[in-house]
C-alpha cells in the first residue's frame, strides 16, 4: 500500500501542477503582452487562451485579444510585433486611433489567423490630407457599384489616383497608381517611377507581406480600408 502512494503522489502533484499553470500562466502572458503594446500608447484589454498553458512556456497560444485606445507606430514595429506573436493561432485587436508613420486611422481591427493577415481602418478626408505634402491633393478613381464607391488592389491590380500639387515635383498634375511589389505598397506615377518619377511607399514591413487592398468612399467623407497580407 505504501508502494502506491508515490506514484498516486506524484500525479497529485502533476494536476495540481497543470491546474496552477493554467489559471497563473495565461495572466502573465497577458501582462507581458500589455507591457510590450503599452510601449506605443494606451491599452485597455489584453486576455489570452491556451490549453494546455504550459504551451505558453514555448511562446503558443491559441487566441489573443487586446483592446486598445490610441497607438503610435512605425510600420517597422508593426511588423515585428505580429512576428513576436506568430506562434498564436488566432489575434484579434481593436484600437480606436493608431498612427503609423504619418498616416492616422481610426476604428483600427486587426485579426490573424496563423500566418494569414487582415486589417480595416478608417481615414477621413482631412486624414488623408494630412499624410500629403503641404499643397498637394489626391483623387481616387473609385468606381461607382451598386450605389457605392469601392475599388480593390492586389498584386498586377493597381489603383489609379490622380494628384496634384507637386507630389512628385514637377509636373504640379499627375496621373499615378497605387500598387502592391514584393509585399510591400507604394504610389508612383503612371510608367513607373524609371519614368521619370519618384516611387513614394505608404507600407513596407520587415515580416510582413502586404498581398491585397480595398478601398471605399463613406459618406459624407472619408474612406473605408481594408488589407489583407501574410508572415513572411
Amino acid at each position: 500500500m505504501r508502494n502506491m502512494r508515490y506514484p498516486l503522489g506524484i500525479a497529485l502533484a502533476g494536476v495540481l501542477l497543470l491546474g496552477a499553470s493554467q489559471v497563473l500562466l495565461p495572466g502573465l502572458a497577458a501582462g507581458r503582452m500589455r507591457a510590450e503594446l503599452e510601449r506605443y500608447g494606451t491599452v485597455e484589454s489584453v486576455s489570452v487562451g491556451a490549453f494546455p498553458a504550459i504551451e505558453l512556456l514555448w511562446g503558443d497560444a491559441e487566441s489573443v485579444r487586446v483592446r486598445a485606445g490610441s497607438l503610435r507606430m512605425s510600420a517597422a514595429q508593426v511588423g515585428d510585433l505580429l512576428w513576436k506573436a506568430r506562434g498564436v493561432g488566432r489575434i484579434d485587436m481593436d484600437v480606436r486611433g493608431l498612427r503609423v508613420g504619418s498616416v492616422w486611422l481610426s476604428d483600427v481591427r486587426v485579426s490573424k489567423r496563423g500566418a494569414a493577415l487582415r486589417g480595416w481602418a478608417r481615414m477621413s478626408v482631412a486624414d488623408v490630407r494630412a499624410t500629403l505634402p503641404a499643397g498637394a491633393r489626391a483623387q481616387l478613381d473609385l468606381p461607382r457599384a451598386a450605389g457605392r464607391t469601392t475599388a480593390a488592389a492586389g498584386p498586377g491590380e493597381p489603383l489609379g489616383v490622380e494628384l496634384s500639387g507637386g507630389l512628385f515635383g514637377p509636373p504640379p498634375g499627375v496621373r499615378a497608381v497605387v500598387g502592391f511589389r514584393d509585399g510591400t505598397v507604394a504610389v508612383e506615377p503612371v510608367g513607373g517611377a524609371g519614368a521619370g518619377g519618384v516611387r513614394v511607399g505608404l507600407f513596407a514591413a520587415r515580416h510582413v507581406r502586404a498581398e491585397g487592398m480595398t478601398v471605399r468612399a463613406l459618406p459624407p467623407g472619408g474612406y473605408a480600408l481594408g488589407l489583407t497580407g501574410s508572415l513572411r
